[in-house]
């Protein structure tokens, strides 16, 4: 069983990304961009914790991917900060489900929009996290080819 810790859009706040990864301390953390220069503060106070990201729209300098597809036990991940699909955009949140479904995953992950949201689809739970930046973020408990998503927020966890 694997623990996933997933955020997004951080902007400068890496005191709440390391709120989170203290809290509940996850297996993994899965990061979507926008708040690439918070991972080191992150790495710093963690150093043995699994961090994977993608570049956001503000994470110029970043070299990490615009989309990864992670295998988590049985489980494909897609993992995109989601301004390439346009997800705030209709029918944005349908070229997102595609690319996943394309790919073999069974979770999309994605950012972008600030709004936390959980959805099923086709098989595919979609999953944005919302802004950590404001405190939200999502954990993900993968147990071979069963996942578990909540939304939460570091207000109402403390």
């Amino acid at each position: 069983m694997k623990k996933l810790l997933v955020c997004s859009d951080s902007h400068g706040n890496d005191a709440a990304l390391r709120a989170a990864a203290a809290l509940e301390k996850p297996d993994l953390l899965l990061f979507l961009g926008d708040g690439a220069p918070d991972l080191d503060a992150l790495r710093a106070a963690f150093p043995a914790l699994d961090v994977r990201a993608v570049r956001g729209t503000c994470d110029w300098a970043s070299a990490a991917p615009e989309l990864r597809v992670l295998q988590v036990e049985q489980l494909r991940v897609f993992m995109t900060h989601g301004h390439r699909y346009r997800v705030k955009d209709d029918p944005g949140l349908m070229n997102l489900r595609y690319a996943a479904l394309e790919r073999g995953a069974a979770l999309a992950l994605f950012g972008h929009t600030h709004w936390p949201s959980l959805d099923r689809w086709e098989g595919l739970t979609v999953l944005n996290p919302g802004a950590m930046e404001n405190g939200c973020y999502a954990t993900v408990t993968v147990d071979g080819e069963t996942l578990t998503a909540q939304l939460r927020k570091l207000a109402e966890r403390e």
